[in-house]
């Protein structure tokens, strides 16, 4: 998180539309406002200069913080993917390490491990892509799976073969890390007073650089809504990469569903 509390914009085309023509519709007005008072300004070289010199700064910052937060995004959307593919890598090797297991314990652990995925398929998902409209305040079901599947690796009267139990509780922890990195990840994210802040500098670097000029002409309009437009698309992909169970590049549970085919046709007799 980078400070404070996390406020996630959402995702999705419809957010799109409403970062860029929100950017629009500012810079219009700001247009129209620019227009009206140019004539009365005075055309005093100094203060043009300063002015300059605050607009050049104020831009700068401003393509500064918000390179700065798209890597961010974009590195936490990398984390998630990664996790997700050690989650279901832990299962896999899960799967086989419980084949070396005597029945009925094979099975036992063979259908907790395929209700955990299931679950996590079909319950956590839709759980994380909300997570960017409300905060999670519901308990996953493959929470109480994944503890019951630990009791039935940990609690047995059954002779155990240690080393191959041992292979087992580290599959297991390896599980359970990474599953709560996946949900520590969905809640983390940009924060209320830093998305004040780059959209409140991407606005004033387009008023401040529309002030610049002191002539404007209806042939310098379409030059600065395109600039606004820009500015809109590139605080969406902000808003879209910081929501990665949600967004238009959302990440899938495949890898799960993959994960339960397989344990499945483990679980047909031979």
């Amino acid at each position: 998180m980078l400070i404070g509390e996390r406020l996630t914009v959402g995702g999705g085309w419809n957010s799109l539309a409403a970062f860029i023509g929100g950017m629009l519709v500012v810079t219009f007005g700001i247009l129209l406002s620019a227009r009206r008072y140019s004539a009365a300004r005075a055309a005093d070289e100094d203060e043009s200069a300063v002015a300059d010199t605050i607009a050049s700064a104020i831009a700068t910052l401003s393509a500064l913080l918000l390179a700065f937060v798209v890597v961010v995004v974009w590195e936490k959307y990398n984390a998630i993917r990664d996790t997700v593919a050690n989650e279901t890598g832990a299962i896999h090797n899960l799967m086989r390490e419980t084949q070396r297991l005597p029945e009925p314990r094979r099975s036992q652990i063979l259908g907790l491990l395929q209700s955990y995925t299931e679950q996590v398929r079909d319950n956590d998902w839709p759980i994380l892509a909300s997570t960017g409209k409300k905060p999670i305040d519901q308990v996953p079901l493959a929470d109480a799976t994944l503890d019951r599947l630990w009791r039935a690796v940990i609690v047995t009267d059954e002779p155990q073969d240690h080393t191959l139990n041992d292979a087992i509780v580290a599959e297991l922890k390896e599980l359970n890390v990474n599953r709560t990195h996946r949900f520590a990840l969905a809640r983390d994210g940009v924060t209320g007073p830093l998305w004040l802040l780059l959209i409140l500098s991407s606005v004033a670097t387009v008023a401040l650089t529309i002030f610049r000029y002191r002539q404007l002409s209806r042939k310098h309009m379409p030059i600065f809504l395109f600039y606004a437009a820009f500015l809109g698309a590139m605080l969406w992909l902000v808003a879209d990469s910081d929501d990665p169970f949600g967004g238009t590049q959302r990440i899938r549970a495949d890898p799960f569903e993959y994960a339960t085919r397989m344990i499945q046709a483990q679980r047909k007799p031979k």
